[in-house]
């Protein structure tokens, strides 16, 4: 959720030329929220999330291409976000929208508790 980045941090990506916060709605209910930042011809994916029970109905990939089509209007041409390998809708999300994998980064190493 996009309320869990800290103050500091999400008002440094608001003082970029690209940001760009997006949600969708069931009535009053949020139901699906995502952010960008950047400058100049690249912008990245900050912040993605859908409610669990609006899951799986495409609502992840609309609001990354809304994002992406807006940005694209001001000029930006490249795109990125961090993806967590081991997180399997992650990369399918990331495969569906045609992403390119370029560089693998290990914060943490996995523990599978098989």
């Amino acid at each position: 959720r996009l309320d869990m980045l800290q103050q500091p941090l999400l008002q440094r990506y608001m003082a970029m030329p690209h940001f760009t916060a997006l949600y969708m709605s069931r009535g009053a209910e949020i139901v699906g929220e995502a952010a960008f930042t950047g400058a100049g011809d690249a912008a990245r994916l900050i912040g993605l999330y859908v409610t669990p029970n609006f899951r799986k109905l495409g609502l992840a990939k609309t609001l990354i291409a809304a994002g992406m089509r807006m940005l694209s209007e001001h000029g930006v041409q490249r795109f990125e976000a961090d993806i967590i390998r081991r997180n399997i809708p992650q990369c399918r999300l990331a495969q569906s929208c045609k992403a390119t994998f370029l560089r693998t980064a290990c914060l943490y190493p996995g523990i599978d508790l098989d």
